[in-house]
């Protein structure tokens, strides 16, 4: 959950990869542009793991956030999730990536 909480404020100033219309504004979709940045689109574990986090961090009613995610560089999408933990969803918080996530 941690690993997705500082898209909301950060994504305005990150590079945007593609029309923001193309966007669905959905964790599905959100975490899907997520693992095909991370070159792994067909790990279904890493896919369910993130959008069972951005489920917990996001309301439903927050596509604009989302469609936003989904526009930035790949780059950017993976740096927002991972922080500079390098933790991906589903991994154990563990004392040293908390200390990334919140001094990050």
């Amino acid at each position: 959950m941690g690993a997705l909480l500082g898209l909301a404020g950060c994504v305005s100033s990150a590079q945007i990869r593609r029309h923001p219309g193309l966007a669905q504004g959905t964790c599905d979709a959100a975490c899907a542009h997520y693992v095909d940045c991370k070159g792994q689109s067909t790990n279904d574990d890493l896919h369910g793991a993130c959008v069972a986090e951005c489920r917990q961090v996001f309301a439903i009613d927050d596509r604009a956030s989302l469609r936003a995610y989904e526009s930035l560089e790949c780059g950017d999408a993976v740096s927002f999730i991972e922080g500079t933990s390098g933790r991906e969803p589903g991994e154990p918080t563990t004392p040293s990536t908390t200390a990334a996530i919140t001094d990050g």
